[in-house]
């Protein structure tokens, strides 16, 4: 690991997240919005961490890939966990699919393929930077 100025924004925002997301689920974990929104905190976490913080302190060009792959992957699941979380948090029939059991392992499913097909195929998802 590099120490590196660059990435301490991003391995705050990782921590406040994470944190964020302990008090919501601690506030009430019996509540389903809490437990939700606890979640999708969690992934916007890694996805931060991974892609603003972590990756600006990593060693090599590989571990750099490898954590940058780890938040493009919690990238490609978050938009799932949104609509997981809209579904408990709003009352209007546009998101009421996302309320039930049915719907919400479907979200989940899809959240997990995402990650992992990106996770798996991180070359087909991030490029190499530009140099001229």
């Amino acid at each position: 690991m590099t120490w590196s100025l660059w990435g301490v924004p991003g391995v705050l925002a990782f921590l406040a997240a994470c944190s964020a997301a302990l008090v919501v689920f601690r506030t009430a974990p019996h509540r389903l919005l809490n437990r939700r929104l606890a979640g999708l905190l969690l992934v916007e976490a890694v996805f931060i961490g991974c892609t603003g913080g972590f990756v600006l302190l990593a060693g090599s060009q590989r571990a750099a890939f490898a954590i940058g792959a780890l938040g493009v992957a919690a990238m490609a699941a978050l938009p799932f966990q949104y609509l997981r979380f809209l579904g408990v948090s709003l009352d209007t029939y546009l998101v009421a699919p996302f309320r039930g059991r049915v719907g919400g392992v479907a979200l989940v499913a899809l959240g997990l393929a995402a990650f992992l097909l990106v996770l798996f195929f991180p070359r087909s998802f991030i490029s190499e930077p530009y140099s001229p």
